[in-house]
């Protein structure tokens, strides 16, 4: 019986002694998993739009609608940025209606879908639209060409 307490102790002690490892956590992404479809934009900035609906089903007043998206966690507020069209129409995005659409699977990274303040203002056979920083710098330049009825224009690439 002394055999055995000390063949118990002696195992109890060597498997106290060894080193436990531990496997570190990995680190999450600080991009969004879809940055490889983000539209092309200025180099080193995240946000950008994604999708038009410049003939919405209907009425085009006040129903045209952008949807912008942060390809990067820390970017969470758009209210800074706006949009010009080729005649110079501005939206400025913080006087907006919105609606914030989070999705974990991209990343915990934001799109939002502005609601235009105008009177059908984007043209339902082309445009031209401009996305611009808080401090005013260009940061995207997107054209779409005929729009369809109810449809969006994807922008992702």
């Amino acid at each position: 019986m002394k055999i055995l307490f000390t063949v118990l102790v002696i195992l109890l002690f060597t498997s106290c002694s060894e080193e436990k490892t531990t496997t570190p956590e990995p680190k999450a992404s600080e991009f969004c998993t879809d940055i490889d479809n983000m539209p092309e934009g200025l180099e080193g900035t995240y946000v950008r739009i994604v999708a038009v609906l410049p003939n919405p089903s209907g009425n085009d007043d006040y129903n045209e609608k952008f949807e912008i998206k942060s390809f990067k966690d820390s970017i969470q507020n758009f209210s800074l940025y706006y949009i010009l069209d080729d005649e110079n129409v501005r939206w400025d995005l913080g006087k907006l209606n919105f609606a914030i659409i989070d999705n974990a699977e991209s990343g915990n990274c934001r799109s939002v879908i502005y609601i235009s303040d105008k009177v059908a203002q984007l043209h339902n056979s082309g445009d031209t639209i401009y996305l611009y920083n808080p401090d005013g710098v260009l940061i995207q330049t997107v054209s779409y060409g005929q729009s369809k009825d109810g449809e969006w224009v994807n922008l992702r690439k």
